[in-house]
């Protein structure tokens, strides 16, 4: 299959020289050509909204499992008969979504703005296989490196039978495709499924069809899995329609108060056409300074299981790359979200 693949190693591996930050810039023949300026030195995020680890040479702290244990990762793997749409073939998916502060509800304009990437194991074992290598390969960080324009992001809150709010979850059919369209501007999303149980919902189109609650009344509820159906452009100039199914694996809320949030998700993704399996972490800070106002960062660990093929020694278990992202959100109404 014909891919266009535009994070390359070289490109990521510029901007995680040490002392310098080198700052992505869009040029105007294309959004995927840019030019490397070397800047200021590159500045973290604040304290109040730093990770909660703690330093990149603390032992294990980078491990798939919290207890760096050895993993078994054909238990998070998909099957090649995915491909008929058979949901045994996907790997166990956590028993819940991912749950946010109540504070988190509604509407933001979110802006992510590329920190630094770091690579724990060395530069000599990544391969265009890692998460984030790759266009769209890594759905939290779909494009690693470029700084997307402002887009809409939505949480929704649950209501219990007394009518009180039980929690806040992303509202995953809304969310995911304006991230991926937002970081690669030539991508259009044409169809969305989510499940919360072991059956996908029916296919939300971009035309509409099938997006109505009455149509398709599981699309936002709290979700495990999704797929995004789209089209993307190829080397040779032509678009090709593709499929990219993903699992949320596991949930963790690390701390949780009134004004700060953290919260660390893995998940599996099979880019489906190109029979590529990816196996990601991302650990996410938020820190609300106002009602309307919450920053954070995001670091998403990226790893890459052993094959026969691969002979290179490092540990699977481990992270091979990481990425980092400083996070701002300005709560906007539904009527302002739907203008952008």
């Amino acid at each position: 299959m014909d891919i266009l693949w535009i994070a390359q190693w070289s490109k990521i591996i510029l901007l995680a020289n040490s002392g310098f930050a080198l700052n992505l810039i869009d040029s105007v023949s294309s959004p995927h050509r840019r030019n490397l300026i070397l800047s200021a030195p590159t500045i973290l995020a604040s304290p109040e909204v730093s990770f909660k680890t703690k330093s990149a040479e603390e032992p294990h702290q980078y491990s798939w499992n919290e207890d760096a244990t050895p993993v078994d990762w054909s238990q998070f793997r998909y099957s090649t008969s995915t491909l008929t749409g058979s949901s045994s073939t996907t790997p166990a998916r956590s028993n819940t979504s991912a749950l946010y502060p109540q504070w988190m509800n509604g509407y933001w304009l979110t802006k992510y703005k590329f920190t630094k990437a770091s690579f724990p194991q060395g530069r000599n074992v990544l391969s265009l296989r890692v998460p984030g290598a790759g266009l769209a390969t890594c759905l939290s960080l779909p494009n690693v490196g470029y700084s997307p324009p402002a887009f809409c992001q939505n949480y929704l809150s649950t209501e219990s039978s007394s009518g009180n709010s039980n929690y806040v979850y992303e509202d995953v059919a809304y969310n995911i495709p304006r991230k991926l369209e937002a970081f690669w501007t030539q991508c259009k999303v044409t169809a969305v499924q989510t499940t919360p149980t072991d059956k996908l919902s029916a296919k939300c189109f971009v035309t509409g069809e099938q997006c109505t609650k009455e149509e398709n009344p599981q699309l936002h509820a709290p979700a495990t899995r999704f797929v995004l159906d789209f089209e993307g452009p190829t080397r040779s100039g032509g678009r090709v329609s593709q499929s990219i199914d993903t699992t949320l694996l596991h949930t963790n809320v690390l701390e949780e108060g009134d004004s700060l949030f953290c919260i660390s998700n893995q998940y599996a993704q099979f880019n489906i056409q190109q029979e590529l399996q990816c196996f990601y972490k991302e650990l996410i800070n938020l820190q609300r300074n106002r009602d309307d106002f919450v920053e954070g960062s995001l670091r998403v660990a990226a790893y890459l299981p052993k094959t026969e093929s691969r002979t290179m020694p490092y540990d699977e278990s481990e992270a091979l790359a990481l990425y980092d992202y400083s996070i701002q959100l300005n709560r906007i109404d539904e009527s302002d979200a739907s203008q952008v």
